[in-house]
């Protein structure tokens, strides 16, 4: 299955495979360990992981089935990168990673509403949606004068 939705301010997102769909919360989500990070980063979206969830009792009620784990499959990817552009009115522009990969950069993953600027070096996680290489939990770092 794969990570299609996560919302970090209200901790809970939707993994699917086809038609199915299941939501899941944070408490959920087994991160794991990996070398090299400190904390693993919450769900990145686009990111293959197991699932095991249970079906609700009413087929009837419309609600998703319940994930009782989410699992990753492979550690996440930090990678080091540039702002190619940013424009601050649509908030979006585009980041390219140190894998030579042009990621989509929402200010959505950005923490705190900081807003980067071309040039900048940012460190994110390799994320996809709508089929696109996406940043996630974008870290902005200092610009160098």
């Amino acid at each position: 299955m794969i990570v299609d939705l996560y919302n970090p301010e209200k901790m809970y997102g939707f993994v699917v495979e086809g038609d199915l769909r299941v939501f899941f919360h944070q408490g959920d989500f087994l991160g794991g360990h990996w070398e090299g990070l400190d904390s693993p980063p919450p769900p990145i979206i686009g990111e293959e992981v197991v699932v095991s969830y249970v079906h609700n009792a009413s087929s009837d009620s419309g609600k998703a089935p319940r994930a009782k784990a989410v699992q990753r499959i492979h550690p996440p990817r930090q990678i080091l990168g540039k702002v190619e552009s940013f424009n601050p009115e649509r908030g979006w522009g585009f980041v390219r990673g140190s894998d030579h990969t042009t990621y989509y950069l929402h200010r959505s993953e950005v923490p705190e509403g900081r807003l980067p600027l071309p040039g900048q070096e940012v460190l994110f996680f390799a994320g996809f949606k709508n089929n696109r290489p996406r940043a996630c939990y974008v870290r902005l770092l200092q610009l160098r004068g």
